[in-house]
């Protein structure tokens, strides 16, 4: 039970989110204070600003852009390094030894499922053309937030700006959960434990959506 419930504290720390081009970032509208200056600039520099009705289809190389400043993000790397503390804390998976040794598996485990995911991912939007960066909503009324928002973590937008299954996000989920089997302790190998891996990451996508959705009311901002 303990071991469950670090995988899915793990997860749903969220993916590493995903920075817009900078052609695409609104510009901040007028004058503020310094405190509101600070948190506008890690808003835009860490998370998504546009709502849906803003979507543009990103060229290949914008997309590849994207795909590497993932990897540079130092965010990335924090969240790793939460990620292994609170697997170690929950002594998840239970094979694995505690000591700097065991926190260095865990933090390496992060690293390698987020990389074969984002990878994964990467490659299946460039040959089916899918989009699944996340777009707020721009709606009225917390449930229909809410559903668009957890809804967004299975779908993907096409150039036509329409949404439907994320082949490629499913597909890239689905293949760091099982891949990542292969370095797993042997009692952590199983296809139950890559099934349930796959089903917290996909819950994990959904309820960082939903943050994303509502940081602007966080903020004190509209949405």
């Amino acid at each position: 039970m303990r071991g469950v419930f670090g995988i899915g504290l793990l997860l749903w720390i969220g993916p590493a989110p995903v920075r817009l081009p900078a052609q695409s970032q609104a510009p901040p509208a007028g004058p503020a204070s310094p405190a509101s200056g600070i948190v506008n600039r890690i808003e835009s520099h860490w998370f998504t600003s546009q709502t849906q009705d803003q979507f543009r289809p990103l060229a290949r190389q914008e997309r590849t852009k994207v795909f590497v400043k993932d990897f540079i993000n130092p965010y990335f790397y924090v969240v790793a390094g939460a990620a292994a503390g609170i697997n170690q804390w929950f002594d998840f998976p239970e094979g694995w030894p505690q000591g700097a040794g065991g926190y260095g598996r865990r933090v390496g485990d992060y690293l390698a499922r987020r990389s074969i995911q984002q990878t994964l991912v990467w490659g299946g939007e460039i040959a089916l053309h899918e989009d699944n960066r996340y777009f707020r909503s721009g709606r009225s009324g917390v449930w229909a937030r809410l559903k668009y928002a957890a809804a967004s973590s299975v779908l993907a937008r096409h150039d036509s700006g329409k949404r439907s299954i994320s082949l490629s996000q499913l597909g890239g989920t689905a293949g760091a959960a099982f891949l990542s089997r292969a370095w797993q302790p042997p009692g952590n190998r199983s296809a139950g434990d890559g099934a349930a891996s796959f089903g917290f990451a996909l819950a994990g996508s959904a309820g960082w959506n939903v943050f994303l959705e509502f940081l602007p009311d966080l903020l004190g901002k509209k949405p």
